[in-house]
């Protein structure tokens, strides 16, 4: 509450609630007092705008970083629920992640999943000079699992900060039931393409092995 002059000619300085800025009376000549905001400035900068709250600033940033986690679990939510409702079902719907270890091979287990109540063809394509696929081509009965064994040829050296660019892809399509496994072409998918044919578009991610620790002395 704000307090008219001391006798001594002095004006009492008071806060204002609303604005967190210092206030003072301004005693006129002749009599009566008012208001006036006093510029309490620190090191010579101006109060036009109220100072910035550093733990709301630290708290805005800490809510960007939740929105991207939040962005990137969405993501990869709508890849395993895009593959959920395909025909053909991969696992895993995300990526592929192989444990890295120069001059050596690597293998990781995919499953297909037939979704259907029919045949489906599938050909599986990825770079062929890094990796091998097992089966890469075949047919599958109704709900019914594959298992592909793929396995990345050992490599001389780790690619700079471990990133790899390559795909793994998965076509397929449905088949009649008497089709000969001779006729699952790279022809047959081509022919089918943007009709009946889904693919599957899964990125490589090498993961380096853990060190072990060296024994203190």
């Amino acid at each position: 509450m704000a307090s008219g002059p001391r006798d001594d000619g002095t004006a009492k300085v008071i806060m204002s609630p609303s604005s967190g800025r210092m206030m003072a009376p301004l005693v006129p000549k002749t009599g009566g007092s008012s208001l006036r905001i006093v510029d309490c400035g620190i090191g010579g900068r101006s109060h036009g705008s109220p100072p910035q709250d550093p733990f709301r600033t630290s708290a805005s940033a800490l809510d960007t970083r939740d929105e991207e986690r939040v962005k990137a679990w969405h993501r990869r939510l709508r890849a395993m629920t895009s593959s959920e409702s395909k025909d053909l079902r991969v696992d895993p719907a995300f990526e592929l992640r192989f444990p890295f270890e120069v001059n050596r091979d690597m293998s990781y287990c995919l499953q297909l999943i037939n979704q259907t109540d029919g045949y489906i063809a599938f050909s599986i394509k990825t770079n062929q000079n890094k990796y091998r696929t097992q089966p890469d081509k075949g047919t599958m009965p109704p709900w019914s699992k594959r298992y592909i064994t793929v396995t990345m040829k050992s490599q001389e050296k780790a690619p700079p900060n471990m990133q790899c660019h390559d795909m793994f892809l998965v076509q397929s399509t449905m088949v009649s039931e008497d089709i000969a496994p001779d006729s699952i072409t790279d022809e047959l998918f081509r022919k089918m393409a943007g009709k009946v044919v889904d693919v599957e578009k899964l990125p490589i991610v090498y993961v380096p092995l853990p060190q072990p620790e060296k024994a203190s002395c």
